[in-house]
């Protein structure tokens, strides 16, 4: 013999007090499904559109005002997830950007010093030719540019130091070897470069006799519309050398 409960089943008897709870809101829902299909729900809410107007079009009524609080949090949440993404991605392109920015003049600046590494021994090595010609077109020959070689103290500019080579050096010779050793140093800043090397010459005259001179190569050189080209050159042995 059971107790028998009107308008319950058995599995509203098992669920208890939660089923009833449920058959609440559900009731609720009904209720506010009916409101929305009337037109009066969103009397209950702002809107951005007078009441009268919502009511003279029954049944309408805004999305925003009938969504759960629940799936508006979790858009406000995607939301800011997607802006805190654009921010990371944006602040990494500022950084490629600023990083590029720094390593393209870089490479330049190694490009440029590269192609000095290999003129700077091409230039001296023009020298061995005994022919100032060859020699002539490295360096420039704008007026007040100064030329140091060993001998004499100071050329006051191209001009002169190419007719004191050709009298002091290339004449007496029939022979110059020039040997740079391993200290070739290049510097550049914008348009203009330097470079220090040190060398071993060795020497044979027309009358057959050889001589070793040690010495120190300096450059600057001017980069103009064709290049490279020498504006002033240090040439020297130390005191007391060979």
């Amino acid at each position: 013999m059971g107790i028998v409960v009107p308008g319950a089943s058995w599995c509203e008897l098992f669920r208890g007090k939660p089923l009833r709870k449920e058959k609440e809101a559900e009731h609720n829902e009904g209720d506010i499904s009916n409101e929305v299909r009337k037109g009066t729900f969103l009397k209950s809410f702002d809107s951005d559109e007078p009441a009268a107007l919502t009511e003279s079009r029954p049944g309408a009524y805004h999305a925003r005002q009938v969504l759960p609080r629940s799936c508006i949090a979790a858009t406000i949440a995607k939301e800011g997830v997607i802006m805190r993404r654009l921010m990371i991605f944006g602040l990494a392109v500022v950084l490629m950007a600023g990083l590029a920015a720094l390593t393209i003049p870089r490479a330049g600046a190694d490009s440029e010093e590269a192609k000095l590494r290999t003129l700077v021994p091409k230039i001296i090595g023009s020298w061995e030719s005994l022919d100032i010609t060859k020699v002539e077109p490295y360096y420039a020959a704008d007026a007040g540019f100064a030329y140091f070689d060993i001998v004499p103290l100071k050329y006051n500019n191209w001009a002169e130091y190419r007719a004191g080579a050709q009298k002091a050096l290339f004449e007496p010779n029939r022979s110059i070897k020039l040997r740079l050793n391993d200290d070739l140093a290049v510097h550049r800043r914008g348009s203009l470069a330097w470079a220090t090397v040190t060398f071993g010459a060795d020497l044979v005259s027309k009358q057959g006799t050889a001589s070793h001179l040690d010495g120190r190569w300096t450059m600057v050189l001017e980069k103009r519309t064709d290049g490279w080209i020498v504006v002033h050159e240090h040439v020297s042995a130390p005191l007391g050398g060979s």
